[in-house]
């Protein structure tokens, strides 16, 4: 998983533990881990961490029925290859599991 800004996101098995693997929408529909947010990269496929940039406003959207996040402004979807670890945009297909993403809410005590 990339950390840093301008790191390539990269997946890997789930731990369940938090950490890098922790990502969450804020109130202006930007996708983050930690307190960076997880952009488009300059080829338009690849998706970056990099600093959140308070112009750059609903930039996914998660549909909680079908799993699946948006890039609100190229309407691709959030894709992944689990064989090359990578996250990137593709065409949105309503048949490919590695487009669903399930995210649960999480409540601190």
């Amino acid at each position: 998983m990339g950390h840093t800004n301008g790191g390539i996101v990269e997946i890997g098995a789930c731990h369940r533990m938090g950490g890098n693997q922790l990502f969450r929408i804020n109130e202006a529909n930007q996708l983050m881990q930690y307190d960076q947010c997880l952009s488009k990269g300059p080829d338009g496929l690849k998706v970056m961490i990099t600093h959140c940039n308070l112009n750059e406003y609903k930039e996914w959207q998660y549909f909680k029925n079908i799993h699946r996040f948006t890039h609100i402004p190229t309407g691709k979807c959030l894709d992944r290859s689990e064989a090359l670890h990578q996250v990137f945009l593709s065409d949105c297909d309503s048949s490919k599991p590695s487009q669903k993403w399930e995210m649960n809410n999480i409540l601190s005590v």
